[in-house]
């Protein structure tokens, strides 16, 4: 609600997909499910709940810690890379 009053609609539509992007980062399935990314997932849902009593959510530091470790923890393998045949 504070986001919508401070922002307007467009302010909230942009939170809104901020939110849906970092929820299907950390909680999509895939090849990197991981327990550190559960935790990290488990504990950025707890942030966004908590933020519905303040305001923080976006300026808390441990937001993007949580969404970049998240990130890491997907463990996508690295490409390949080509080698010349001799």
């Amino acid at each position: 609600m504070t986001v919508a009053a401070e922002q307007g609609v467009i302010g909230l539509a942009v939170y809104i997909a901020l939110l849906v992007c970092a929820l299907a980062t950390l909680l999509g399935s895939g090849p990197g499910r991981s327990l550190m990314r559960t935790a990290a997932a488990a504990c950025f849902v707890a942030i966004i709940v908590d933020s519905f009593g303040y305001t923080g959510f976006v300026i808390d530091p441990a937001t993007w810690a949580l969404l970049a470790l998240g990130i890491v923890a997907r463990g996508d393998p690295p490409a390949e890379s080509a080698t010349i045949p001799t």
